[in-house]
């Protein structure tokens, strides 16, 4: 026999207690999720003019470690340069989210950079964020030089072989990247492309340990084991992981990155436009005010300054201090080419 269920009115009013407990968990979590969804969300988008001068920061983006490696060889090219390094924690990774998602986060993050260090460069130290963005930055803002990365695919076909090329990116670079779209429409037979959807996300999550990569690398570059002799890291977080690569793909690997050429192309631009700074205009930009702030981090007090006369700050657009604190230490103590 089956059981009957009899509704009182005590009965609906538990149901009603439950379902109003339920529903406010439920509420709650949702706005834990809609706390990231809502970094996404365009801000301020009108034009706007940058008025900076010599003593102003160089400012870097980018959503992780990656860009590092492009600021070391900024800081070697420009060492009179304040410099100010954003992490986007908050939106990162970028690599697999569609174009217009990720020209938001870039240009939030941009508003973020120009209202607090109004600085007199942009570099988007990311493929990803310049493959889908950098045009919609250019059209914001004004008055200074907007410098992007590229995959180094050029030089390597320059290199005067026929050996095998493989050039590594997230699937957003991949995808939105003009100059890789091109080179893909070419159809040049010894130039492959290999989109890495978790392997950004697993360098930031294991600077410990950069061999927990391993794995994944194993399972993604396998196919071409011994095949390829050149690589183009169409990522800048992969410049912190080429002894890995050369292990799982075997042989004398050559790598093409970016950083250099960046960095050229920011001295480059700091110079036709007057606003490279010189010895004799030497000004500290990080203040002690600033460098309390916990996303704040000089280079000079670190002991990073050596021969170097300008300052770094480094901060995250979380303001998490395990991020910022596990960042700075692997800015200290390690290389991209080490």
């Amino acid at each position: 026999m089956k059981q009957q269920i009899v509704v009182t009115e005590n009965n609906k009013q538990e149901a009603n207690i439950y379902s109003l407990t339920n529903q406010k968990k439920q509420n709650s979590l949702k706005k834990q999720e809609n706390l990231k969804d809502s970094y996404c969300v365009p801000k301020k988008t009108k034009e706007k003019s940058l008025v900076a001068n010599k003593n102003s920061p160089v400012a870097f983006l980018d959503t992780g470690i990656g860009g590092l490696c492009i600021l070391n060889a900024a800081r070697v090219l420009l060492p009179y340069e304040d410099f100010v390094y954003l992490t986007d924690t908050i939106g990162a990774p970028y690599g697999n989210k569609p174009k217009h998602t990720i020209a938001t986060l870039t240009l939030n993050a941009c508003n973020e950079l120009t209202a607090r260090f109004n600085p007199k460069a942009i570099v988007l130290a990311c493929n990803t964020a310049t493959a889908a963005a950098i045009s919609r930055v250019r059209g914001v803002f004004k008055g200074a030089p907007i410098i992007g990365i590229e995959p180094a695919i050029r030089p390597a076909i320059l290199q005067g072989t026929d050996s095998e090329i493989l050039v590594l990116s997230t699937v957003a670079t991949l995808k939105y990247s003009k100059l890789m779209k091109s080179y893909r429409i070419a159809n040049l037979k010894n130039l492959h492309f290999l989109a890495l959807p978790k392997l950004a996300t697993l360098i930031d999550q294991n600077l410990s340990d950069l061999n927990k990569t391993l794995p994944e690398l194993n399972k993604m570059l396998s196919p071409y084991k011994n095949k390829v002799s050149s690589v183009v890291l169409g990522c800048s977080h992969y410049a912190f992981i080429k002894p890995q690569i050369s292990l799982v793909l075997g042989g004398n690997i050559k790598f093409f990155d970016s950083s250099l050429g960046a960095a050229r192309r920011l001295k480059h631009c700091l110079t036709s436009s007057g606003l490279m700074k010189h010895i004799s205009e030497i000004m500290k930009y990080t203040t002690p005010d600033k460098a309390a702030h916990s996303g704040i981090f000089d280079t000079k007090q670190a002991g990073l300054s050596t021969n170097k006369l300008g300052s770094t700050s480094i901060y995250s657009t979380s303001h998490d201090p395990n991020v910022l604190n596990q960042l700075k230490a692997f800015f200290t103590t390690f290389s991209p080419d080490s």
